[in-house]
């Protein structure tokens, strides 16, 4: 109770191999090949050119995803 289960899928819409499954999980969102933010210190695998942003996989990717759908369902009046 009051846990949210994120799966992460890629843009096929298939679940992602690294993903939760089950009955459990309650929201899907992308999590694939994200661009998201890199320490500058770390040389980027994609952006050899311009350091701080690479491309990054996870459930971690998809959760900004779920936080915003769930914000914007708060925000029509539906309660959690």
């Amino acid at each position: 109770d009051g846990v949210i289960c994120v799966a992460s899928h890629g843009p096929d819409g298939t679940l992602s191999h690294f993903s939760n499954f089950g009955s459990f999980v309650d929201l899907a969102a992308p999590g694939m090949s994200i661009l998201s933010t890199w320490p500058m210190s770390k040389r980027s695998t994609t952006f050899t050119a311009l350091t701080g942003y690479d491309y990054k996989n996870g459930t971690s990717m998809a959760a900004p995803f779920v936080v915003g759908a769930l914000a914007r369902l708060i925000g029509v009046g539906i309660s959690p």
